[in-house]
């Protein structure tokens, strides 16, 4: 069995475990914010996927086509949401 350890011992190792758990939780959260970066890198990857034609296709609906259905629509929308979409999609 483990000798146990009297309270002045346990005082001096407090410090130092403090500091290793400091340690463990700013490794923990440069984890967490590297599982971040890669997830958003894999987002703006996406948008570089698209072929010359395919790009020109949605500027050709963002910025032509839509502002004619919005003409149609008396001018109430906005061409904003369309744009978000076709660059999502």
């Amino acid at each position: 069995m483990a000798k146990q350890k009297s309270i002045p011992e346990l005082e001096a190792e407090k410090p130092e475990n403090e500091r290793k758990l400091s340690q463990l939780q700013h490794k923990k959260q440069q984890l967490e914010n590297r599982i971040t970066y890669y997830e958003k890198g894999d987002r703006r990857k996406r948008a570089h996927h698209l072929t010359p034609y395919a790009l020109r296709e949605v500027v050709k609906g963002v910025y032509i086509e839509a502002p004619t259905r919005v003409a149609a629509n008396g001018g109430r929308s906005s061409v904003f949401p369309m744009t978000l979409w076709a660059l999502s999609h």
